[in-house]
């Protein structure tokens, strides 16, 4: 199709995407770059080309991208969404929060819920996190990844067995899961000692007070 028509810029993100699907994230990035040239308000090359900088880790540049792609289509919730994805991994986290809401009140989602959670969990603002990975996992009983996440607010807010129970779910979810099991091993080895030394205190009281009646 270039060789035909190198001014069409669809060829051109139909290049990049071939490219990108191959793990050829600088040339599709080019190619993507080339269709834009020829038309600035192509959204699918916007994306694409936000897609393919986060690939490279070019952060700030995947940010511009997908801002642009999100002032061409406001009402597309998954644009907003990536665009809070790449915020929150440049650590911008307040800017990730309104992103994510965004994305909710235009199309709720497990992934968006999910997210939201996540960044809220790092702000600190637990309670809403947790509201909001109960709300991803309502929506999506085996995300394992929203799974664990909630299990890890729950860890923070001292309820282990709750935790522990989303840890499990998350490792049965998603077997190879190497992180919700490892977190499942841990709490349950946590809860364990905890359970022993208990145990141990309750029987040594015992024996105290025996020995008194003695």
């Amino acid at each position: 199709a270039l060789r035909l028509d190198p001014s069409w810029a669809e060829a051109h993100v139909c290049r990049g995407d071939n490219l990108r699907a191959g793990g050829r994230y600088a040339e599709a990035a080019a190619a993507y770059e080339s269709a834009l040239s020829l038309r600035a308000d192509y959204f699918d090359a916007h994306h694409s080309l936000a897609s393919a900088r986060e690939k490279l880790g070019d952060l700030p540049g995947a940010q511009a991208s997908y801002e642009s792609a999100c002032a061409l289509r406001p009402a597309d919730a998954r644009c907003v969404t990536n665009l809070g994805i790449v915020l929150r991994r440049q650590n911008k986290l307040s800017a990730a929060e309104a992103a994510y809401r965004r994305a909710l009140s235009l199309s709720p989602s497990a992934r968006a819920h999910a997210a939201l959670g996540n960044v809220l969990a790092l702000q600190n603002k637990l309670d809403e996190a947790l509201e909001s990975l109960d709300a991803a996992v309502d929506a999506s009983p085996s995300d394992a990844k929203a799974l664990n996440s909630r299990g890890v607010v729950r860890e923070e807010m001292g309820k282990p067995a709750d935790a522990l129970a989303d840890f499990e779910a998350a490792a049965a979810a998603e077997p190879g899961f190497a992180k919700a099991e490892h977190n499942a091993r841990r709490l349950r080895a946590q809860l364990q000692r905890e359970e022993t030394t208990v145990q141990m205190g309750a029987e040594g009281e015992a024996a105290q007070t025996a020995a008194r009646r003695a």
